[in-house]
């Protein structure tokens, strides 16, 4: 607007000094534009470089702003990480502490621990020696019984056998006395065939008829059955009790008892310290792994604060140049905003300058046209002077309303140009050209929502994938802790089999073909000593008929390989313990015994069992089985041992020659010692 007003107020002066001087002036105002025109445009052109510096310029500046919030993040990022290491490394160095109590406690519980089953077995056997003792207390009560049934079947018995003797003798004298009645002088007796009868039985006895002596005979034979039985009963009680009391160890039930009380309390503290010790042992683990993700946690962010600082330092570094830089720049000034605005406004007057030197230069050229055609066009006109021509012009009023309107035509159309050359409406263009009808608003505003939902997906596709890449991490470095857990654990899994292999083969499990416990297979072992041994005097006893035979196979619920067989020579045949009759049985028994005593004698150290006791069982025997037995006693006796037995078996007296005799009287009874007649 100013040049405008410059170059109508030229034109006027022009007009004004044409009409007068004509074209006197024109070749040397050309000359002055031209020189003008060449000095402002090396001012432009100077004033563009300076501004394409101050855009470099510029974007530093965006750059140092980017580096100082870069560093104060930095920093605030260092002072985190270290914070962050300081605390993890504290709380390491505390579980580290910590470590060595935990450590301490599971060495303290471990030896209390490690009696935990030893504990067990004890409480085992101690429950077992007091159900032991309890039931020995049965049976010796019942052995008391017994043996109270003994004696009053003894006392019957021997009753039985004294009215049997009395009938027997009776009769015997009623039969003299018959004979006797008899008798006459110098005749031959029935009986002695002598002919003198010096003293003959007195006559007049009771006869006693044979019915009555067979009536006293089998009620003797009955009461003495019945004292067998009742001898019988009192072996089975008293192997019963000598069983009960053997496996009680010789405790009565309140001693059992207390022990079973000491056992419980060793239990308890066993059971306690290895609850303890896996407490413990957790407690060490979970520190030990502890420990680690602190130790990790420092080395990760003390590697982490170590790159902040390097990042920091070159950024510190580009951002103090930077800064430098910019203040050499500026001069004083508040910022580039200030030296781009002064830079701006100087090319804007270099520009203004110019165009008002273009403008003049065309004004010029105007004036000398408009005085040409002024000339023309006031000859054609009408007009007699440029006065009335000025008085024809626009008011100013309307010029401005005239020139505001063709500047915003100006600017609607470079909009349109603009826009019209965009790569939008090109594109637009060639569709149309190729026939493709526009979209409707309901389809933009449909794929203006596809593309936000499809911004919103990728955003939550990227905050997902960064959540993986965390939890990734996460595993991987769990992954890391189980891997060193398993190395470290290597050796204690090893141990564990070992002692799983032990643990079944003491409870007969695993490979263990017998499917035997440990102390069944040692007891087995033992009883195949003694049986072995028992052999040896059971064949002596049975004239080389029976032999018994260890027996490992599991029969129902019992223990297997403690079990005994009777193998029959003569018949070839197999069979268990329970197959014997009573004189086998008790054959069987005391050959066990006598086994028994040789093994542990064998196994004693030399130590002699010298004396032994048999009670009972020898009415069981028949005749034959009798005499055997008696060979091997016999035996035994002349290698050196004492036997001792006790039997109502008659025989045993012809057979005994030291013994101690009981005799039942009216007055009690009394114990008589026998010893032979040496003379």
């Amino acid at each position: 607007e100013d040049a405008h007003r410059s170059a109508v107020v030229t034109m006027e002066g022009v007009q004004a000094t044409a009409l007068e001087d004509g074209h006197c002036c024109a070749w040397a105002a050309e000359v002055e534009d031209c020189t003008v025109d060449a000095r402002f445009e090396a001012l432009r052109q100077r004033a563009d470089r300076e501004l394409d510096r101050l855009a470099a310029r510029e974007r530093d500046a965006q750059r140092l702003r980017e580096l100082d919030a870069e560093t104060e993040r930095l920093r605030a990022s260092i002072t985190d990480l270290t914070e962050r290491a300081e605390t993890a490394d504290a709380q390491r160095q505390a579980l580290a502490e910590a470590r060595g109590a935990l450590q301490q406690r599971v060495e303290e519980l471990g030896a209390p621990a490690a009696g935990l089953e030893s504990a067990r077995a004890a409480m085992d056997e101690a429950t077992a020696r007091r159900e032991a003792a309890l039931a020995h207390q049965e049976h010796r009560a019942g052995l008391q019984a017994a043996q109270d049934a003994v004696r009053a079947a003894t006392d019957r018995a021997q009753v039985a056998v004294d009215a049997w003797h009395q009938v027997v003798e009776r009769r015997l004298a009623g039969a003299a006395s018959l004979l006797a009645e008899e008798l006459r002088p110098d005749e031959p007796c029935q009986v002695c065939g002598s002919v003198e009868h010096p003293a003959p039985a007195a006559t007049g006895s009771t006869e006693i008829s044979a019915e009555a002596q067979d009536r006293a005979r089998r009620a003797m034979d009955e009461e003495t059955a019945r004292r067998r039985a009742a001898e019988d009963a009192v072996e089975r009680a008293r192997e019963s009790a000598e069983l009960s009391r053997l496996a009680a160890g010789g405790l009565d039930p309140e001693e059992a008892t207390a022990a079973v009380a000491r056992a419980r309390s060793a239990l308890d503290v066993a059971e306690r310290a290895a609850g303890d010790l896996a407490a413990a042992r957790a407690a060490l683990e979970d520190n030990d792994r502890d420990q680690q993700a602190r130790q990790s946690t420092v080395g990760t962010a003390r590697q982490e604060a170590a790159v902040a600082r390097s990042r920091f330092e070159a950024a510190s570094e580009e951002a103090g140049r930077l800064r430098s830089e910019l203040a050499g720049l500026l001069e004083g000034r508040e910022g580039l905003a200030d030296l781009r605005q002064e830079l701006t406004r100087s090319r804007g007057l270099v520009d203004a300058v110019i165009e008002a030197a273009r403008r003049a230069a065309t004004a010029r050229s105007l004036v000398q046209q408009a005085a040409t055609g002024l000339r023309e066009e006031l000859t054609a006109s009408g007009f007699d002077s440029v006065e009335e021509v000025r008085t024809a012009l626009l008011g100013e009023d309307d010029e401005r309303t005239r020139s505001s309107r063709v500047r915003d035509w100006d600017r609607e159309a470079a909009a349109l140009a603009e826009l019209e050359a965009s790569a939008a409406v090109v594109r637009g263009r060639e569709l149309l050209a190729a026939g493709t009808e526009p979209p409707a608003d309901e389809e933009l505003e449909e794929q203006a929502e596809r593309v936000a939902e499809a911004e919103r997906a990728r955003e939550d596709a990227a905050e997902h994938a960064g959540w993986l890449e965390s939890v990734q991490r996460q595993v991987r470095r769990q992954v890391g802790v189980l891997d060193e857990v398993a190395a470290r654990s290597a050796g204690q899994l090893a141990a564990l089999e070992d002692a799983k292999g032990l643990l079944k083969l003491v409870r007969g499990q695993g490979e263990n073909s017998l499917k035997m416990t440990l102390g069944s297979y040692v007891l087995a072992g033992r009883l195949e000593e003694v049986v072995a041994s028992a052999t040896e005097r059971l064949l002596g006893m049975t004239q080389g008929r029976y032999e018994l035979r260890h027996d490992d196979a599991a029969r129902g619920r019992g223990v297997r390989g403690l079990d005994i067989t009777v193998f029959d020579r003569y018949t070839e045949d197999e069979r268990t313990a329970g197959t014997l009759s009573g004189g086998e049985t008790f054959m069987a028994s005391l050959a066990l015994a006598l086994g028994l005593a040789d093994t542990v004698q064998a196994e004693a150290g030399g130590v002699d069992m010298d004396t032994l006791f048999v009670d009972e069982g020898f009415g069981s025997l028949d005749a034959a089985s009798l005499e055997d037995v008696m060979r091997v006693l016999d035996g035994l006796q002349a290698d050196g041992r004492t036997i001792g037995v006790v039997s109502h078996v008659e025989r045993m007296k012809q057979d005994i020659g030291y013994r101690l005799e009981v005799l039942k009287t009216r007055q009690g009874s009394h114990l008589q010692v026998v010893v032979p007649d040496r003379s």
